[in-house]
């Protein structure tokens, strides 16, 4: 009796050899595709997101229906739907994907969000100050079971939030403020020149920030 070796599968390129750019779309096109990320309150559409990462990108909403087309579309596509230039689609997809590994900007893990807006407020526990994510009315008991650790707030000084985009309420003293969805909350500049080079604008760097947390902590103490 002869016996038979079942032959193994594989996937043929559809295209001449002298197309080996379609070749490889192809081959792509074959690997299993990623798994789509679950909204979050402070994300709870596409329309959204882009709204978050800025750089004009929030055009571009209406080009996906749902929240799986948006994280399912490759780069082709994305060119083929009009987003332009090609640093525009990097862009996009570098957040895209840093959204698929849960990895979020400002705010991204917040939970207890109304109309947009999240509610932080300095409260103690065991003895220690800490940031947690309220929501309007809450209660001594609501706000134990609050999320704490919040990604980028802390406490600049006793009893004082801070952190970029905070909006202090008024009579607080700085123990609560919100934060609100925004065009560009998560947006990463792009890179300009600066006469000097890198050692300046280091140095730069540096001194802006200093000035941006020198206003923060005023205006927490309501001097501005």
């Amino acid at each position: 009796m002869q016996l038979r070796i079942p032959r193994r599968s594989v996937a043929v390129c559809p295209f001449s050899q002298s197309t080996s750019s379609s070749c490889k779309r192809y081959a792509h096109g074959l690997t299993p595709a990623k798994p789509v990320p679950q909204p979050t309150p402070f994300v709870p559409d596409v329309a959204t997101f882009l709204k978050l990462i800025g750089r004009e990108l929030p055009q571009h909403a209406s080009k996906f229906p749902t929240w799986e087309s948006f994280f399912s579309n490759k780069s082709f596509t994305l060119r083929t739907s009009g987003i332009e230039p090609a640093r525009a689609r990097r862009y996009l997809l570098w957040w895209r994907e840093r959204y698929r590994r849960g990895d979020f900007g400002l705010g991204g893990d917040l939970t207890e969000i109304v109309d947009g807006t999240a509610e932080l407020r300095v409260i103690e526990r065991d003895g220690k100050q800490i940031v947690v994510n309220s929501r309007p009315g809450d209660s001594a008991t609501d706000l134990e079971n609050r999320k704490t650790a919040i990604a980028g707030i802390r406490i600049l000084q006793p009893g004082v939030l801070s952190g970029p985009y905070l909006q202090p309420a008024k009579g607080s003293n700085g123990t609560i403020a919100t934060l609100k969805i925004q065009e560009g909350l998560w947006e990463v500049k792009r890179g300009q020149k600066v006469k000097g080079g890198e050692r300046k604008r280091k140095v730069q760097d540096r001194a802006d920030k200093k000035k941006r947390e020198q206003e923060e902590r005023d205006r927490a103490l309501g001097k501005i």
